[in-house]
């Protein structure tokens, strides 16, 4: 069978979303805005409520997954974000941050950007800060398992295994 190039094998995005959306009870609900596209759906959501901001997307890795084990592991990521630091990854290479500056929201992101893209984990951040407590949707994807945190508390954990795709996992965040 080929080997199709436009996707990762064996990874594991775990998500570090930051920010303001603090889960308390009454928080004032954003409808999800469908349309055509992911990229319109959420721009429409997020213009219903434009008070929320999205800072720059920032990811980190590879970390290693062989034979499955970065879904169990904790990588210096998911203890504390420093977006300076620097961390050993996959092979005992040297990682740090990098801004996603080709990243693009609405739209399904190809993070084979690593010299060795099979069987790793790689962590994605965004600060996400709004005036008030508010739901607001969250529209995610993933080749094979994904984890999101929200200011430290997981909020999705699925360990998978599939193609990439867009829109497997939609949820309300507050």
């Amino acid at each position: 069978m080929a080997k199709r190039p436009a996707m990762l094998t064996g990874v594991v995005a775990m998500l570090l979303l930051a920010g303001r959306l603090s889960g308390l009870a009454g928080a004032d609900p954003v409808p999800y805005v469908r349309k055509d596209t992911a990229r319109a759906s959420w721009e429409a959501s997020l213009a219903a409520k434009p008070n929320v901001r999205a800072g720059p997307w920032y990811y980190i890795g590879p970390f290693d997954h062989t034979g499955g084990k970065g879904y169990q592991a904790v990588y210096p990521p998911e203890e504390s974000i420093e977006l300076a630091a620097g961390y050993r990854g996959k092979n005992n290479q040297l990682v740090g941050w990098r801004e996603g500056k080709r990243f693009t929201d609405g739209r399904v992101n190809n993070l084979r950007i690593f010299k060795d893209n099979d069987r790793i984990v790689v962590y994605l951040y965004r600060a996400i800060t709004s005036e008030k407590t508010q739901q607001v949707p969250v529209v995610l994807g993933s080749d094979d398992g994904i984890v999101v945190w929200l200011n430290g508390k997981k909020l999705l954990a699925r360990n998978v295994t599939r193609d990439g795709g867009a829109d497997r996992n939609v949820r309300d965040v507050a």
